[in-house]
């Protein structure tokens, strides 16, 4: 997301209650700013107390994480979606799929969903490519400029 202060906020966080109102069903598990608990990271040899004390701020962070009881969502929101976000969204399913915390959860499909307020072909197609969901919410539903 961006750091405090960049606007960045101010925009994720209505894109996220738009998928929440539109997209996820009722019963579901929401978390917002989901820290996943990669085993690679976690189980890592050699870590000092200094690192272990800031592993939660350290971990690969899904803006949302949805479970369903027939899947588990990746939600990635991008106001103006880029080619490079399509390769965190993949990188975080790759974490997830290794995450401590949820491995009971992780027997259901894993899905991943870009959200973004500008329409891109070529993330579109790169989405759509990678069996990625792809969806433009119009700005005009957020009362929000883009």
């Amino acid at each position: 997301m961006g750091a405090p202060g960049s606007g960045t906020l101010r925009i994720i966080a209505p894109m996220s209650e738009w998928y929440r109102k539109y997209r996820v069903p009722e019963g579901a598990i929401v978390r917002y700013q989901y820290p996943i608990w990669d085993e690679l990271l976690v189980k890592r040899q050699n870590v000092t107390l200094e690192e272990a004390s800031v592993f939660t701020r350290a971990m690969p962070r899904l803006d949302m994480l949805v479970i369903t009881k027939s899947e588990v969502r990746i939600v990635e929101m991008k106001p103006n979606a880029a080619l490079r976000d399509v390769g965190q969204a993949m990188q975080y399913e790759t974490s997830l799929r290794r995450d401590v915390m949820l491995r009971e959860r992780l027997d259901r499909p894993i899905r991943v969903v870009m959200v973004t307020l500008k329409e891109n072909a070529n993330v579109r197609a790169l989405c759509e490519g990678q069996n990625i969901e792809y969806i433009v919410i119009p700005a005009t539903e957020l009362n929000i400029s883009a």
